[in-house]
């Protein structure tokens, strides 16, 4: 193969071509990754808020069978006497 100027620049443009391609493919690829860092975060702290919402949303319906219970047996032994 002869190389000439037209050759070697040909060659030339296509690998700095290449290389806009690669880095721009890289800087894609960077964003991407922080962005689902960034979303994993969030799932993670609704995750959490979730859990203690649902921790005091069962506490609360525990103590309220309780109380209802305790309620029922004190009506129950009041009516009995």
């Amino acid at each position: 193969m002869l190389l000439t100027v037209a050759t070697v620049e040909d060659l030339e443009r296509r690998v700095v071509a290449l290389e806009t391609a690669q880095h721009t493919k890289a800087s894609t690829l960077r964003w991407i990754a922080g962005t689902l860092v960034q979303i994993q975060a969030t799932v993670d702290d609704h995750t959490l808020r979730f859990d203690k919402i649902d921790f005091r949303f069962d506490k609360m319906l525990n103590l309220t069978k309780v109380t209802r219970g305790s309620t029922r047996s004190k009506r129950a032994s009041t009516a009995s006497s």
